[in-house]
């Protein structure tokens, strides 16, 4: 049998404390990091496509030919909804370090993820006219 003395309950205790504070630091210390990196996705609206690098004269730079032949066929007309999202733009959202997961020319809009503090940068910029925040939607069943 082991028989406590006074020292041996002192240091027990001394390190039972020890324990508790690094523990109880390194769980406010991580949700102090968790906090700040939590990222969202959001769809960033663009204003025009002005200064883009692709022209309607030339639509075979961003139209596959099969698309040109069935338009042709269609008698569809190109308009600047075809033409695909300002690179300049795009450029400016990815120095920002948030994560462009892809673009919607008709939209005129790009889909990323990023933190609040590098979203609220992006609104900022002059060519973002509009936001939204994307909510993935959980429980929710589609009708047969």
């Amino acid at each position: 049998m082991f028989i406590l003395t006074s020292f041996h309950k002192r240091t027990i205790l001394i390190l039972l404390h020890r324990i508790i504070f690094i523990l109880f630091f390194v769980l406010i210390k991580g949700d102090i990091v968790y906090s700040q990196s939590v990222t969202k996705k959001y769809l960033i609206y663009f204003s025009d496509k002005n200064n883009n690098t692709y022209s309607l004269t030339r639509p075979e730079e961003f139209l596959s030919s099969r698309s040109i032949s069935r338009r042709i066929r269609q008698n569809i007309n190109l308009s600047n909804r075809d033409l695909p999202v300002t690179q300049a733009y795009l450029d400016s959202i990815k120095s920002t370090n948030s994560l462009v997961h892809y673009t919607t020319k008709w939209f005129n809009a790009v889909c990323i993820t990023a933190d609040s503090s590098t979203f609220d940068r992006i609104k900022k910029f002059p060519f973002v006219i509009n936001t939204h925040k994307l909510v993935k939607r959980l429980g929710m069943k589609r009708k047969p």
